[in-house]
C-alpha cells in the first residue's frame, strides 16, 4: 500500500534580509548570503509579515524624523541610520526553500573541498621531512 503523502514536498518560505557589505546594503549578493529573518509554512504568512514589518519600519522612521526635527540636539547621530533599516526591510524578499538560488552549487563546493584537501596534502609533506 503507497503512502498518499510519500510525494510530497514539504515547501517552507524564509523572509530573507539583505546583507551589510562595509556598511552598505548589498541587495546584489547572492541569496544564500542573506540574513534569514523568519521561516513560514506559506507565501501568504511570510508576505504578510513582511508587510507589517514595512508598516513598522515607516512609522518608527517617521517618527524618528519628527522627533529630530523638533529637537535635532537630543540627537546624537542624524537620522538617516534608522532609514537603513527602512531599506533593509524593503529589500527584503520571501523566498521558498526550493528556490535553486539557495542551494550551494555541487562544483564549488567540491573544488573548495579538492582546494583543502591538496592544501593538506602540502602542509602534511612539509611538516613530515
Amino acid at each position: 500500500m503507497k503512502c498518499p503523502s510519500a510525494g510530497l514536498l514539504v515547501v517552507t518560505w524564509y523572509l530573507l534580509a539583505p546583507p551589510f557589505q562595509d556598511g552598505n546594503l548589498n541587495l546584489g549578493a547572492p541569496l544564500l548570503q542573506w540574513d534569514q529573518s523568519a521561516i513560514f509554512a506559506s507565501l501568504s504568512d511570510c508576505i504578510d509579515d513582511r508587510n507589517r514589518q514595512l508598516q513598522g519600519a515607516s512609522e518608527e522612521s517617521q517618527h524618528i524624523t519628527s522627533e529630530y526635527l523638533e529637537n535635532p540636539e537630543q540627537y546624537v547621530r542624524d537620522t538617516n541610520q534608522f532609514s537603513v533599516v527602512e531599506q533593509s526591510v524593503n529589500g527584503s524578499q520571501c523566498v521558498s526553500s526550493n528556490d535553486p538560488r539557495l542551494q550551494t552549487p555541487k562544483h564549488a563546493s567540491s573544488k573548495a573541498h579538492a582546494r583543502r584537501i591538496r592544501h593538506k596534502k602540502k602542509a602534511y609533506k612539509v611538516s613530515a621531512q
